[in-house]
């Protein structure tokens, strides 16, 4: 089973990987995307090079290693293809930013995911809808969120699955490089 994500971008920057990258150092993970990255072609796993900042970057940042990690997730992009009667319960600022919506990014981690996986997951979704002025989807919960409101769920999702896997911490593999 899978958990999945998808980000309705309207606008996707020119400088996306820039842009990506300074979102989630703003949140305490210095992250590095794999250098064949591609928002055209993107389509399988991506791999991040991912730090965290400080011991004190994020409720859980301490029972992370101090070196360099790999995490990731599987990312398809494709072009929106929007059905509105699938958003009849959603927020009305979330409507109109999906209507506008040019593409579609969708992140997949595999149960029994590491936490940097899925903690860079939700963070890369929330940093994602936030630089593209997008809405981020949750299908499992069947909840959507946009601006800050999705990195206020990633912090939330994030910390839980973290707490949740304190006893059995699972560790990233250490980066060996692209």
């Amino acid at each position: 089973m899978s958990y999945d994500l998808s980000v309705f971008a309207s606008a996707v920057p020119e400088d996306l990987r820039t842009a990506w990258q300074d979102g989630l150092a703003a949140v305490g993970l210095k992250a590095e995307l794999q250098p064949e990255f591609d928002p055209e072609t993107q389509d399988g796993y991506l791999a991040w090079k991912i730090q965290v900042a400080a011991p004190d970057a994020f409720r859980f940042a301490s029972l992370y290693p101090t070196t360099a990690v790999e995490a990731g997730f599987d990312l398809t992009i494709s072009d929106a293809d929007i059905d509105l009667a699938d958003w009849k319960t959603a927020a009305p600022d979330v409507v109109k930013r999906v209507t506008v919506a040019e593409r579609v990014f969708v992140f997949s981690t595999s149960h029994g995911c590491t936490p940097a996986d899925f903690r860079l997951q939700w963070f890369a979704a929330a940093v994602l809808a936030r630089v593209t002025d997008g809405v981020l989807l949750d299908p499992q919960e069947d909840h959507s969120f946009s601006g800050k409101d999705a990195l206020v769920e990633a912090e939330f999702q994030a910390d839980k699955f973290e707490e949740e896997q304190r006893s059995d911490w699972t560790a990233s593999p250490a980066f060996q490089g692209w």
